[in-house]
């Protein structure tokens, strides 16, 4: 619809993003942000380089952190940089395809999860069978 003025994106960096080694399906990004999405349509792709079935941030250190199991759709991927301040992170898309991520205890083991968080939009949560099959 050309006459509702397009959303504008702010990007918070927090200053430390080359502090995290970020992956997406096994293949590893050049941090949270993917600056090239901006040039684009798809501008919400710029956060964790769009969606993907398995995310994990981990920071480049022997700190001992907790690992966050995040259970989520594709709007979860811009609290990524926030929460990796806190947390090594596991993001899953409960929206794929390919995978049923709906198994949360199974995942939860997988990924040695100390947290759950579980990160859905309203309208996702209104809509989508996946989470009446959630245990």
């Amino acid at each position: 619809m050309k006459f509702v003025p397009p959303d504008t994106m702010e990007l918070w960096l927090l200053g430390n993003e080359d502090e995290f080694t970020v992956t997406a399906d096994g293949r590893d990004l050049d941090g949270f942000y993917s600056m090239g999405y901006l040039a684009k349509k798809d501008k919400y792709s710029t956060f964790l380089d769009g969606t993907h079935d398995v995310v994990t941030v981990k920071k480049r250190t022997d700190e001992e952190r907790q690992t966050l199991v995040i259970f989520k759709d594709s709007f979860a991927n811009a609290l990524a940089p926030f929460l990796a301040q806190h947390f090594d992170l596991v993001l899953l898309n409960l929206s794929s395809v390919r995978t049923d991520y709906t198994d949360v205890t199974a995942y939860a083991r997988e990924y040695d999860a100390d947290r759950v968080l579980l990160v859905y939009t309203l309208e996702n949560v209104i809509t989508a069978d996946k989470l009446t099959r959630m245990r």
